[in-house]
């Protein structure tokens, strides 16, 4: 849901990462994204804390669950410029999280 360039970072420091676009999933419904990231196993970071809360919801009474959401705060910066710095955010988190299952059903907010 990030630009590229945050996943590429993020892949820099030997983190498995993908956007949405390097995927060519844009203009996916929400509800395919979190889908994708269950079936992959992938944590998935959005800004889109709203829709994203509510898929949360659903996957848990559906007993599906998911592989963890990095919901980003609507004062978080995530422009061009700040990329190094969400690049380093995110990477704290993978590092705080080594396990495939450590983010599994959970939500962290940056």
């Amino acid at each position: 849901m990030l630009a590229p360039s945050i996943a590429r970072g993020l892949r820099e420091r030997n983190l498995d990462a993908v956007a949405v676009l390097e995927l060519r999933l844009q203009g996916s419904s929400d509800a395919s994204l979190i889908q994708i990231g269950r079936k992959t196993r992938r944590v998935i970071a959005t800004k889109n804390v709203r829709d994203f809360r509510k898929l949360q919801n659903q996957s848990f009474a559906d007993g599906d669950g998911h592989f963890g959401l990095i919901l980003i705060a609507s004062d978080v910066d995530c422009s061009r410029a700040s990329t190094g710095r969400l690049v380093s955010m995110l990477a704290r988190i993978a590092e705080d999280h080594p396990g495939d299952d450590d983010l599994r059903n959970r939500e962290l907010w940056l």
